[in-house]
């Protein structure tokens, strides 16, 4: 059993997953910051905050992770419309996360979020390998 999962764990963390993490959490440490920003500095709610943070992250997160995680050489009217719909589901997925977390378990508003991340960063990965930039 031991010996399966290390397969299976070597096997997944493989060089573009690695990259995905990597820029991953830079587009997340960005996106985090114009969340803050959108609700400390603009007074926005949660959720409006949430959507800025979407779309400047959707395009950040596309132009690197096209390049560098997955080298795509497809064009980007195969791929991008496929990106953008993984993160729109993505997004959904954040809201309902926030909701639980802010509105009926009362836990601090900008705490949510990276708990929120946490959860959502592997299920990306996978529908992206898997679908927006499938070979």
């Amino acid at each position: 059993l031991i010996i399966y999962c290390c397969k299976k764990m070597k096997r997944f963390l493989n060089r573009q997953f690695i990259m995905f993490v990597v820029i991953g959490s830079i587009n997340t440490a960005l996106g985090y910051g114009v969340y803050i920003a959108c609700l400390y500095f603009l007074s926005m709610h949660y959720a409006l905050a949430l959507v800025v943070e979407y779309i400047f992250g959707i395009i950040n997160s596309y132009i690197w992770n096209r390049r560098f995680t997955f080298r795509s050489k497809k064009q980007h009217s195969e791929t991008f419309g496929k990106f953008v719909m993984v993160y729109v589901v993505m997004f959904l997925l954040n809201y309902i996360f926030l909701y639980i977390f802010i509105d009926i378990l009362h836990w601090h508003v900008a705490a949510s979020q990276i708990v929120a991340l946490m959860l959502i960063v592997p299920i990306t990965f996978v529908a992206h390998k898997s679908w927006s930039f499938s070979k």
